[in-house]
């Protein structure tokens, strides 16, 4: 039976501590580093789109769809390797929270779900010893990890294409692999033509990697809040049109504890949600997870 759900966001790990070589961005500076790190794709791209995805991120890539989305795989595969750089450093709060719930993770009774592509949360459930589940298909097994928008690490277990240029409109379902930070890095530095089961980073969180396995983790998430009698939420802001995500936690009954942008609660509690039941914590991780590991135990 699941007790508590905790919710991360981006916000999550940007503020985590930590972080080798430094902390994942939030969207706003996500296309900087982007093309920084990768000039000859991210960094080649016209600047009308590039103008787009300095001012927001998600409109970006609507545009860069229209333009040409034939590019969504070579940029999502380097995507992919940006965020599996990233590991746990010192004094990182993922691991506070990981090892003051160990025993409702070992448990099942806490299940965790991330919208982030990054593995910080995994990594440090994996350090505790809880045990890690990361391709959930049910509720209850020790260190439960969903992710309704998927992960860098997650790759097309049955499609091996290679030499090939796909467009927006095409999708490929396949069953999915868990692999290592390495191995994805190596995935992009191949000629494979897929990249990895993230939906793309834009308002309608398109998904054309393995649809129906991810589609899945966003119902095991609406089961798992639905459940849930205590739900917490770290550094993910409201966006009225991910539905997926925020209308569960809306129609819950749980008690919620947040922990992230005030304004952003604010306005998802004006618009969404009763006051009754609903605790702001704090705007920085390291400053609420001790609150937030005491409401979950």
């Amino acid at each position: 039976m699941v007790e508590n759900v905790v919710l991360v966001g981006a916000g999550a790990s940007f503020g985590s501590g930590g972080v080798h070589p430094t902390n994942p961005p939030l969207g706003n500076d996500l296309f900087t580093q982007l093309e920084s790190q990768f000039p000859y794709l991210w960094g080649s791209l016209p600047d009308r789109v590039r103008d787009e995805f300095l001012d927001d991120f998600e409109d970006g890539m609507v545009l860069l769809s229209e333009f040409n989305s034939t590019l969504h795989a070579p940029l999502y595969q380097a995507m992919g390797a940006y965020f599996a750089q990233f590991s746990l450093g010192e004094d990182n709060h993922y691991t506070t929270l990981i090892d003051g719930l160990h025993n409702s993770i070992t448990s099942g009774e806490t299940v965790f779900a991330s919208l982030n592509y990054d593995l910080l949360l995994e990594q440090a459930i994996v350090d505790a010893g809880t045990g890690l589940n990361p391709l959930p298909e049910n509720l209850g097994n020790p260190g439960t990890v969903i992710k309704p928008h998927g992960s860098c690490n997650f790759l097309p277990e049955a499609l091996k294409a290679v030499n090939f240029a796909f467009t927006g409109d095409v999708a490929f379902d396949s069953t999915l692999e868990v692999v290592s930070r390495k191995e994805v890095i190596e995935y992009y530095q191949s000629n494979r033509a897929l990249y990895p089961a993230m939906a793309l980073y834009r308002p309608d969180k398109r998904i054309q990697l393995s649809p129906s396995v991810i589609e899945g983790f966003q119902e095991l998430y609406q089961e798992a809040v639905t459940e849930a009698s205590t739900i917490g939420i770290i550094g993910a802001a409201f966006h009225p049109q991910d539905n997926h995500i925020w209308d569960p936690l809306t129609s819950s009954d749980a008690t919620i504890h947040y922990i992230g942008g005030e304004s952003s609660f604010d306005r998802w509690q004006e618009e969404c949600r009763d006051a009754e039941g609903v605790q702001y914590i704090s705007r920085e991780f390291g400053d609420g997870v001790d609150e937030l590991i005491t409401a979950l135990s």
